[in-house]
């Protein structure tokens, strides 16, 4: 009596037969690597001062880049995070020069979020687009702290003024410990909360949201209020290290900030993302720069090297996406995929 053999069953049509890797494995592996490659060329890499560094650093990027994630989640964009952190800190630092430095911070802070609030509302109330719109107040913004600081800087010389910036909690940089805790909050907020699921929702299809009752304007104007005052509190951090508040202080943060986020792999056409995803962009962008500063790269160098690496982890998640997609890139425009017969 022979034995019975099971059919095979071909899968569905359209289905890959290549096994897809879990959504993230290619940034993550391409983060390890990364930290293989800098621990090669740099043997101090992993040296704790060079760690402590390669993260204080990074801290308001860090702060900014989150507040840009809720953003984009929910279908947006922020491109005004810089020149807000610039007013939060030039207010931070005029303020305190005359009032408790506590005032200071507080003021910036409100700023900040008030400029996050008025993004929000230009865009929800009169329905613009937020590319435009947040380039257009980050130009305003910009220009009210040139105004602030009378064309030159702000310099404090001032008791408590360098807390934010330079304390210590338990031999912990202070600075450090406020990045760890934001992005904590930040990841309960997006992941465990209905006003995450808001946001997500939110960026996946406004209509269909609105039609399930979720009240996509406040959700959307919330995320800009968040990331103003991200934005506000990376200034501050920024402004008391340094002791010195200049209205171009942050020109390069906003797009540093959404490259952290293109990077983690979140989903520019919003709807997708968390902030753990944000949280490896931030570390692969933070360990590129330690590597180019210790190499003493050039900026020219570093700047054709970071691009590239960029390219290269977004590729490598799309393929983790999409195993057939090199097929598609390969194939000559215009040809046809070939129908089974």
């Amino acid at each position: 009596m022979s034995a019975t053999t099971q059919p095979s069953v071909d899968p569905a049509p359209g289905t890959p037969r290549a096994r897809r890797l879990p959504p993230g494995s290619a940034i993550v592996l391409a983060f390890v690597a990364l930290v293989i490659g800098s621990r090669l060329a740099y043997p101090g890499f992993f040296d704790g001062n060079n760690l402590e560094n390669l993260l204080r650093q990074n801290v308001g990027l860090g702060l900014a880049a989150l507040g840009v994630t809720f953003v984009i989640i929910a279908g947006g964009w922020d491109l005004s995070v810089g020149s807000t952190a610039s007013l939060a800190g030039v207010l931070y630092a005029r303020i305190s020069l005359h009032d408790p430095v506590v005032v200071g911070a507080l003021v910036g802070l409100a700023a900040a979020m008030g400029a996050g609030l008025v993004n929000g509302l230009l865009i929800t109330r009169l329905r613009l687009d937020s590319f435009i719109t947040t380039l257009a107040t980050g130009v305003i913004f910009s220009g009210l702290a040139l105004t602030f600081t009378a064309s030159g800087g702000v310099t404090v010389n001032k008791s408590g003024f360098s807390y934010l910036g330079l304390a210590h909690w338990a031999g912990i940089p202070l600075d450090i410990v406020i990045l760890v805790v934001m992005f904590v909050l930040g990841a309960i907020l997006l992941a465990r909360t209905r006003f995450g699921q808001s946001v997500h929702a939110v960026g996946g299809d406004p209509e269909a949201s609105r039609l399930a009752g979720i009240p996509v304007r406040r959700v959307r104007v919330w995320t800009f209020v968040m990331s103003g005052g991200l934005a506000g509190l990376a200034g501050l951090i920024a402004t008391s290290k340094v002791g010195l508040a200049q209205s171009d202080a942050n020109a390069s943060l906003t797009l540093d900030a959404i490259a952290v986020v293109v990077v983690g792999g979140i989903s520019i056409r919003g709807g997708e993302g968390a902030v753990w995803r944000a949280a490896l962009g931030l570390l692969i962008l933070a360990t590129l720069n330690n590597l180019f500063d210790a190499l003493q790269w050039s900026q020219q160098v570093q700047d054709v090297t970071k691009g590239a690496v960029i390219l290269i982890a977004l590729g490598a998640e799309l393929l983790a996406r999409d195993p057939g997609a090199w097929k598609r890139w390969l194939r000559p425009r215009g040809a046809r995929p070939e129908i089974p017969r």
